[in-house]
């Protein structure tokens, strides 16, 4: 048992940890200089990732413990115990590197680190969502925050502000969907909570709904066929895009999948349905997108693509079903942020051009940077010896162990697709001369380090032991399919 002081504070935490760069985005909209906005944010975004862990730490990891909404309609629930470090220490690292990247500019304003946060709190609230309703609005306000920041840049790329359109109009149509989704489910439940999802029949209405909001949140976590705002947005918004829509928004959106796919599984008529359309889009997420990140010239869009191979996977292995699966598919979510935070740090020392030619040498050139876009390479790969390979193993395990082959094959041929695409990055780092230009050096460039060195940290301890992650997932997944009930 808990103190009834820890147990408050707990209880709590969730809205403190959403509202912190909500808060540090107010405090940045009155400040007149960059570097005050940027160090406003760094401080609430790196206690929200602290709270985040020591929240998650102790938690209790009881089976049949369900906490609260607070007033926000958030809460620590068990997912939220996953996903709340880790998406509050992407947000942080990523606003790390933000100085890197536009605090030797003149033009730096402190409007975007205003638009970071909001869009951080949008991305953390829905991630710590009790019901899809209030998830829904905060996906929105992380979304079109993301969008307003992309078309930041359009005063010196026209092609920046044509991809914070095409983002609007993406965000716009999703929002139906989301919309129209969540009605016809809170129809078929009775509630728009995502556990009712599992407690009575979905009928034909409730899967019809299932469907349209799996579909929306997969559009807006950038997993392929229905990313169509992702190229633009990755290849012309700034590098800071890429760590919110490439790190932080697939977390936040694929872990109210897994949620809803765990509990979709628990209602007989409805599992087989739910497997079908979530393992379908997975294993079309995996080929599109895996052909289209070997075809990709540049490095921010292969990310992307890669990525969203990599989102795919996690459908597949989220439409299994089972604690073991969903505990899985919950570490491949961590695995998405980790690999995005490695490449699009890697990348956000390029000056402005992510093509492949400009990464050549660039392991020489900046050994730590050239480390990142490595080890995230190898953990796309699922190269022993890094987090991918864990994630990968235990995803096949989950499938061998439910008979599920094509799932098994489906994981097994997105490695192999990511052998082609992440090998030619290998060869370009280490294999060839270098003679693209890097950002220039500053006492602003040392922000860029901890995004660097915090991903290479992360894969490879995990992937030489991630024992206490894997509980945590378990529990997660014991808790939101029913087996620990």
């Amino acid at each position: 048992m808990m103190a009834p002081a820890a147990e408050a504070a707990i209880a709590v935490a969730a809205s403190v940890i959403a509202l912190a760069p909500l808060g540090a985005a107010l405090a940045a909209s009155l400040a007149k200089r960059f570097a005050l906005a940027w160090t406003l944010m760094l401080i609430a975004l790196a206690a929200a990732a602290g709270l985040a862990l020591a929240a998650a730490l102790r938690a209790p990891l009881d089976p049949a413990a369900a906490p609260n909404p607070d007033a926000l309609g958030l809460s620590l629930h068990a997912a939220a115990l996953i996903a709340a470090p880790t998406l509050a220490t992407c947000a942080a690292l990523a606003a790390a590197a933000c100085g890197a990247w536009l605090g030797p500019r003149r033009e730096a304003h402190p409007a975007a680190m205003t638009l970071f946060g909001v869009s951080a709190f949008g991305w953390i609230g829905a991630a710590l969502a009790h019901d899809l309703l209030h998830a829904a609005l905060f996906i929105q306000a992380g979304w079109f925050a993301a969008a307003g920041l992309t078309a930041l840049r359009g005063g010196q790329d026209r092609a920046a502000l044509a991809a914070g359109l095409r983002m609007t109009l993406a965000g716009a149509f999703g929002a139906a969907l989301l919309t129209i989704g969540i009605a016809l489910l809170a129809r078929a439940t009775g509630g728009a909570g995502i556990e009712q999802v599992g407690t009575a029949p979905l009928g034909r209405v409730g899967v019809g709904g299932l469907a349209l909001t799996v579909l929306a949140l997969c559009a807006y976590a950038g997993l392929a066929p229905v990313q169509t705002w992702a190229p633009a947005a990755f290849g012309r918004g700034e590098p800071l895009i890429g760590f919110l829509l490439g790190a932080v928004a697939p977390v936040a959106c694929l872990s109210l999948v897994i949620r809803l796919a765990a509990a979709a599984m628990r209602d007989p008529g409805a599992a087989f349905a739910a497997q079908a359309f979530i393992g379908g889009l997975g294993a079309a997420a995996i080929l599109y997108a895996s052909v289209q990140a070997i075809g990709a010239r540049d490095l921010r869009r292969m990310a992307g693509y890669a990525l969203a191979a990599q989102g795919g996977c996690l459908l597949v292995g989220a439409s299994i079903g089972g604690p073991v699966a969903v505990a899985a598919a919950l570490l491949q979510a961590v695995n998405i942020a980790i690999v995005s935070m490695a490449l699009f740090a890697g990348a956000a020392l390029l000056a402005g051009d992510a093509r492949l030619e400009a990464i050549e040498g660039l392991g020489r050139r900046a050994p730590l940077s050239g480390a990142a876009i490595a080890i995230g390479s190898l953990s796309l790969i699922g190269a022993p010896l890094t987090f991918g390979f864990l994630v990968r193993w235990r995803l096949i395990e989950a499938a061998l162990q439910a008979a599920e082959w094509w799932a098994a094959a489906a994981q097994v041929a997105a490695s192999l697709a990511a052998v082609v695409y992440a090998g030619r990055v290998l060869e370009r780092l280490y294999l060839r001369p270098g003679r693209m230009d890097l950002i220039p050096r500053s006492a602003w460039r040392v922000a860029l380090s901890p995004a660097l060195a915090a991903p290479i940290a992360a894969a490879v301890g995990f992937g030489l032991n991630a024992s206490l992650l894997w509980r945590a997932a378990l529990h997660a997944g014991q808790v939101l399919t029913g087996a620990g009930a």
